[in-house]
Parts: C-alpha cells; structure tokens; sequence
C-alpha cells in the first residue's frame, strides 16, 4: 500500500493548528490524480510539523532586549552576574540609542550638506549642530565662483 500525506493551516498560524490528510491506494493504483508514495508522507508530516511550530510560538516568547523585558529573569535563571549585567544594559540602552541617532544624523545628513551645500555638518560643544564651511581648494574655488556670479534680476 502506498500513501500520500498532505497538510494545511487551519484557524491561522498563531493558534497552530494544522489538518492533515492522507491518501492512501492499494497496488500502486491512483487516487484522485495523486501518485503516492511514502515520500509525499513524510514530506506533507514535516510540512505540517512546521506550520505547527511556525511564527506564533515565536511571537508569544517572552523577550529580553539590553535587559530590558519581561523575558530576562527568566533567562538570568537566578545568576547574580548576569543579573547585573542586565541591569548595566538596561542603565546604559538610552545612552547607546541617543549615540545610534546622533551618528545616523552625522552620516546622512552630513551627506547630503556635503553635496547640496559644501558644507560640513558638526556637533558643537553644548550638544547643537551647526553647519561649517569646509575648508579645502576646491571649496574656497567654489565659493570665490559663486560670489561673482550675479543672482537673477526679478522681472516685472
């Protein structure tokens, strides 16, 4: 006898339910356009054992990010020294996202007043950015051209 196995989410994948069938023929005959065979049964078992324990399972974990989470005692499993590296992480989360930013703004934004405006994005002393003009050959050209140059006169 040979069978063929196939399996399907039934109810979404966060609940985890799967239906499975299997089809099965006597002789090597064909049912229902399906050639059977123990390979599709093992192939549709794991298929349906992965949709089973597909994304849901993984969406419900409790989570411990820079020790910060519902998910950290858990995964401190009582241990003092990972507790407070925990909690350093934790101390230190807002420091490290305000320099993620600060460094995406130097990079991007220091891109685009390069190119746009030749001019260099810097921080100040106090925290503020400032804009400054960047001082190489090239640049001093650039500007000693654009002081010459008349801007339009407005028609009336």
């Amino acid at each position: 006898m040979d069978c063929v196995g196939f399996g399907s989410a039934v109810g979404g994948l966060k609940r985890g339910a799967v239906r499975s069938s299997v089809i099965c023929s006597a002789g090597g005959e064909k049912r229902g356009g399906w050639e059977s065979s123990v390979k599709g049964v093992v192939a549709a078992s794991v298929g349906a054992v992965l949709l089973w324990a597909g994304p849901g399972h993984a969406l419900e974990a409790a989570r411990c990010d820079n020790g910060i989470g519902s998910g950290c005692q858990d995964l401190a499993e009582g241990n003092e020294f990972i507790l407070k590296l925990q909690k350093r992480s934790a101390e230190k989360n807002d420091q490290r996202q305000r320099e993620m930013l600060e460094d995406y703004w130097k990079k991007n934004y220091g891109d685009y007043f390069k190119f746009d405006q030749n001019k260099d994005l810097v921080k100040n002393d106090d925290g503020t950015w400032s804009l400054k003009d960047i001082d190489t050959p090239e640049a001093r050209a650039m500007r000693a051209v654009a002081s010459q140059i008349a801007p339009p006169k407005d028609k009336k």
